[in-house]
C-alpha cells in the first residue's frame, strides 16, 4: 500500500431474473481503515473519472472487478479483481518472488498465486475453459490450510460469491472412479458434504451457504471460480 488515497471499495451483486438472465448490479461501502492508502499493483486499470460513482460504474462494466480505489482530488480510479479482505500486496513482496502473472495475487504462507473468476454457466466445457492459459488451472484444495484460506478470502464478499465456487477434482480419470486432480493425482484431502460425492463429475463445487462443504451435484446452473498459477511448472516447461 502507498499513502495518498481516499478509498471506496465496492462489491458486485449478481442475481438471476425469472427469465433466467444473469444480471450484475453494484453496491458499495466506504472502508475507513483504507483511507489514505491505495494499491496500483495488479490493477485491472487506472483511469481519470469524475466521481466515485463513475468509477463504480466502470467497475460494474468489467466482469473481473470486485473493488475500487478512488482519489477524490485527482479523480483517479483504480479497479481491482481482489477484494483486499485477507490479501495484502507490497512492492517488496512482488520483487522478491516474481512468481505470479500480471493479473494474479500472491499469498506467501501457501506460496499461492491466484485470481478470482466471474460467475459462469457451470457446464463441464465452460469450467474446463475457465483457467486454460499456460500455467493456469482451476484451484486445487489439497489441504486444510488451503480450504481455510479460500473460506477466509470469500467470507466477506457474499454478494460476489453468492453462488458455489468451482474447484478442481474429477472421478472420470481413475479406473476405480476415485476422485483425483486433473493430472490424475489422488485427492487425499476433502470436505464433502452429507451424501456427497453423489454423482460423477469433472469438477467440484464449494457451497458457501453450507459451511463451505463440497458437492458433486450438477444441476446448479452457475458457479464462480478461482484459478491458480503454477510458476514452477511453467518455468520447467520453458526450459525443456
Amino acid at each position: 500500500m502507498e499513502v495518498a488515497y481516499s478509498v471506496l471499495l465496492c462489491v458486485l451483486l449478481y442475481f438471476e431474473l425469472i427469465t433466467g438472465t444473469l444480471v450484475r448490479e453494484i453496491t458499495s461501502q466506504h472502508v475507513r481503515e483504507y483511507d489514505g492508502t491505495y494499491e496500483n499493483e495488479k490493477s485491472l486499470g487506472i483511469s481519470c473519472e469524475g466521481s466515485s460513482m463513475q468509477c463504480s460504474i466502470k467497475c460494474l462494466n468489467d466482469n473481473r472487478c470486485v473493488s475500487i480505489f478512488y482519489y477524490t482530488i485527482a479523480k483517479t480510479c483504480i479497479l481491482h479483481a481482489d477484494p483486499f479482505t485477507y490479501t495484502k500486496r507490497s512492492k517488496s513482496e512482488i520483487e522478491a518472488h516474481g512468481r505470479c502473472k500480471a493479473d494474479f495475487f500472491y499469498y506467501r504462507q501457501l506460496d499461492l498465486c491466484f485470481k478470482f473468476g466471474p460467475i459462469i454457466n457451470a457446464s463441464d466445457s465452460n469450467v474446463a475453459k475457465a483457467c486454460s492459459e499456460p500455467g493456469e488451472e482451476l484451484i486445487k484444495i489439497d489441504s486444510e490450510e488451503r480450504q481455510q484460506y479460500i473460506e477466509l478470502i470469500t467470507a466477506d464478499i457474499g454478494l460476489v460469491y453468492n453462488r458455489s465456487i468451482c474447484i478442481q477434482g474429477t472421478n472420470m480419470k481413475n479406473p476405480s472412479n476415485k476422485w483425483t486432480f486433473n493430472d490424475g493425482e489422488l485427492m487425499t484431502y476433502s470436505k464433502w458434504g452429507i451424501r456427497h460425492p453423489a454423482v460423477n463429475g469433472t469438477f467440484i463445487r464449494i457451497n458457501r451457504g453450507e459451511n463451505y462443504t463440497w458437492t458433486s451435484i450438477k444441476n446448479a446452473k452457475w458457479c464462480s471460480y478461482i484459478c491458480e498459477y503454477n510458476w514452477n511448472d511453467t518455468n520447467a516447461s520453458n526450459k525443456t
